[in-house]
């Protein structure tokens, strides 16, 4: 079960933390053998998204609250140049999708079962760990130069033991950088630092 620290420090479920806002997260379609099994993104964005491109596709929202002001952030297709520079899913597919994988199997390693979630791959993990930086942000920040925003927040996976209390798996810490002149989402990534 991933979970989030509210505000009074209490560790909490993330669907029930983010109520109606959720993470938008898509039913995985059906897998078929040696076909793409897309989770994140359903099989229509996943044609818009390798076929036609359609760099404003929202695959996923998330909420960003400071000091009583609101701002919404969207993980869509965008972009990724060959210089290395981009925006969005394939940026973040592009240049940081290893790091995803590496999260991902050291969560499983021990003993969190990402199934139980939803969580079929890295761009689930990911969606999750945005959502989560972004909302439940511990460390907020601009990024000099460029209009953007840096947060990052402990992701922490759990289980409900017999008597009802929690027992944490795994924990990591991600970053999310956004705009603040737009909703995009530019980047995310796992992050040892507590800062940007």
């Amino acid at each position: 079960m991933a979970l989030v620290t509210d505000s009074n420090g209490k560790l909490i479920p993330v669907d029930q933390a983010l109520g109606s806002t959720g993470l938008g997260l898509k039913t995985p379609p059906p897998s078929s053998s040696g076909g793409a099994h897309p989770a994140l993104i359903n099989f229509d964005q996943w044609f818009r998204f390798f076929s036609l491109n359609v760099e404003e596709d929202v695959f996923s929202e998330y909420a960003f609250y400071m000091n009583g002001n609101f701002q919404n952030v969207r993980l869509k297709c965008g972009e990724q140049k060959a210089s290395g520079s981009g925006w969005g899913y394939k940026h973040i597919r592009a240049g940081k999708k290893g790091l995803w994988e590496k999260q991902l199997d050291a969560a499983k390693s021990k003993g969190w079962q990402p199934s139980t979630q939803g969580v079929e791959g890295w761009d689930d993990l990911m969606n999750i760990a945005v959502g989560t930086a972004v909302t439940y942000w511990g460390y907020a920040s601009p990024v000099k130069g460029n209009n953007t925003r840096c947060t990052i927040s402990t992701v922490t996976f759990g289980e409900v033991s017999s008597n009802g209390s929690w027992k944490i798996v795994y924990s990591f810490k991600a970053a999310a950088v956004f705009s603040v002149v737009s909703d995009r989402l530019i980047t995310a990534y796992p992050i040892d630092k507590s800062t940007c």
